[in-house]
Formats: C-alpha cells, structure tokens, sequence
C-alpha cells in the first residue's frame, strides 16, 4: 500500500515539476513539493518499505506451515 502511493506520489510530482513555466515557477513549485517531503516525512516512509515487505514475508510464511 505504501508503495504504491509513494509511486503515485513520484509520478505526479514529475508531471506538476515539467509542467510549462518560468523557470522561477517551475521552482517554486519544486520547492513547494520539496517542503511537502520533508513535512510528510516520505523519505523515512520509503525507506521502511523493504523492512516491511520482510516483515509480510516472514509471517506470510509462519502460517504457510
């Protein structure tokens, strides 16, 4: 789940950033996604991502057995 909202996420960011502009817009709106990172903490949620996926795999096979 988290995974494929931080893709969502990725790719609507790369629409918004190339959208046509000044270059002072085209930044500021950069900014303005970069701020949304830093406030939302999608870094540290990214780079859980693989402990969780561990962590479905290992109970996914304790009730396999």
């Amino acid at each position: 789940m988290f995974s494929l909202t931080a893709k969502l996420w990725v790719v609507r960011y790369m629409h918004r950033v190339n959208l046509p502009g000044t270059s002072y817009d085209r930044a500021m709106r950069r900014q303005e996604a970069f701020s949304g990172i830093d406030a939302w903490k999608l870094g540290m949620a990214i780079d859980t991502l693989p402990l969780l996926v561990l962590i479905a795999v290992f109970l996914f096979g304790l009730f396999i057995q």
